[in-house]
């Protein structure tokens, strides 16, 4: 377990000694004293926290091995001697301080992955602390969801494509996604003096016909203590569920694409246009969950005004699938504009124009005459729940312009 040391009883200029090294003030470091005292005395009272003793406050267990607490003890064990001394409790807990740099809650996230101490993350170290971190705490994930993660993480985090990551690609990776490091902040620990004299006063409040409890007492050092670590390990957690949330679970917009539009009937007459409308699309999810989509429509404009209007029925689409969807209505009649080509129609002119060319070259026809042009809008809304957990709204949009010829009511094209 490393040497025998004995108890050194800390005071003001030891705290803030410790507090010029650290994000801690004076005030803070003398409460973690209390709090290190409690998880230090939770087998031996030899004021040094051993490894059982760390596992015993996280995971309330001395028999149940986990790599989560052999990770953390080696990451606040600074010296390896086997224990924990109140510098390093210090010192490693004043990376989760929210003023704490960047640069130091990257590099303590990274030796947390670095498990077998190489100086980069290889994909089964990902895999062993990932699978620790579900399993302790109560996630559940099936196989290859895990091996889509560890997939999707090397493919955003990798780019040297060496099949590991190194710190400098880890930075970048935390850079893109940058609630992963947020959430390696403990706001708890900038009000730790505020929350220990609290803890104290409510345990005085509540037991009023008792004798006080002594300074620091025992209660309010549990309670504290227990937050601590809790907390920490909670952080651990978030993150992993971040990682899986940002690279695979990410939410995207679903992608509609028109296949084809068609005038079942149309009719002119006195410069007045009546017609049905069909309009074929499909529907892709790229999501790792069910679209449900409830706000789907589609309008019809002609000269910038609406002329007709769909709502689309509600219903779901699964998980990397794509949906084949028709809707045909009826137009409601409107006058033609005195002008062929009307303002509205000229902005997307061009498009439209090619698209009829090519057509026409296709039947290899002659110029058909006045064409009026409609513009198509659908809109497709609805959301996306993730590991059970995040419910994250989505909305996918396609908006075509039509051209229209006037003599029979062909389609001569479409832009979108």
């Amino acid at each position: 377990m490393g040497c025998i040391c004995t108890k050194h009883r800390f005071g003001h200029k030891d705290f803030e000694a410790l507090a010029s090294q650290t994000c801690f003030n004076a005030g803070e470091v003398e409460a973690l004293y209390v709090l290190f005292k409690k998880l230090s005395s939770c087998l031996v009272d030899d004021g040094l926290i051993s490894k059982e003793e760390l596992q015993l406050g996280l995971l309330q267990s001395r028999k149940k091995r986990s790599l989560f607490t052999d990770r953390m003890f080696h990451l606040f064990d600074l010296k390896h001697d086997g224990v924990i001394e109140f510098q390093e409790f210090v010192h490693s807990l004043s990376v989760f301080h929210p003023s704490a740099p960047r640069e130091e809650k990257a590099l303590f996230a990274f030796q947390l992955y670095d498990i077998w101490q190489t100086g980069f993350i290889g994909r089964r170290e990902v895999e062993e602390l990932i699978l620790a971190l579900l399993k302790e705490s109560d996630l559940i994930l099936p196989w290859d969801a895990v091996d889509a993660i560890i997939d999707k993480t090397f493919q955003e985090a990798d780019g040297k494509r060496d099949g590991k990551i190194d710190l400098e690609e880890w930075r970048e990776f935390a850079a893109k996604n940058p609630s992963i490091l947020k959430n390696m902040t403990i706001p708890y620990l900038k009000y730790i003096s505020l929350s220990l004299s609290l803890s104290l006063s409510l345990y005085t409040m509540a037991k009023p016909r008792r004798r006080p409890p002594p300074p620091h007492s025992s209660a309010g050092r549990t309670n504290l203590a227990s937050c601590v670590v809790a907390t920490i390990f909670l952080v651990f957690v978030v993150i992993v569920v971040l990682i899986v949330f940002f690279t695979v679970f990410r939410p995207r917009d679903p992608k509609i694409s028109v296949n084809g539009v068609q005038l079942p009937s149309f009719s002119i007459a006195n410069d007045t246009v009546n017609f049905t409308f069909s309009q074929y699309v499909s529907v892709e999810n790229p999501n790792k969950a069910v679209f449900s989509h409830f706000d789907s429509s589609i309008q019809l404009l002609y000269a910038g005004n609406q002329v007709g209007f769909m709502f689309v029925p509600a219903g779901k689409i699964a998980a990397g699938r794509m949906q084949y969807m028709a809707a045909t209505f009826a137009v409601e009649s409107f006058p033609l504009s005195p002008a062929p080509n009307p303002p509205s129609a000229v902005v997307a002119g061009e498009a439209v124009a090619a698209a009829a060319t090519a057509w026409r070259r296709r039947r290899r026809c002659r110029r058909v005459g006045p064409t009026l042009e409609i513009e198509s809008r659908m809109k497709m809304a609805g959301r996306v729940r993730v590991l059970h957990l995040f419910t994250h709204h989505v909305e996918a949009r396609s908006d075509c312009r039509v051209a229209i010829a006037v003599s029979d009511g062909s389609v001569l094209g479409f832009h979108c």
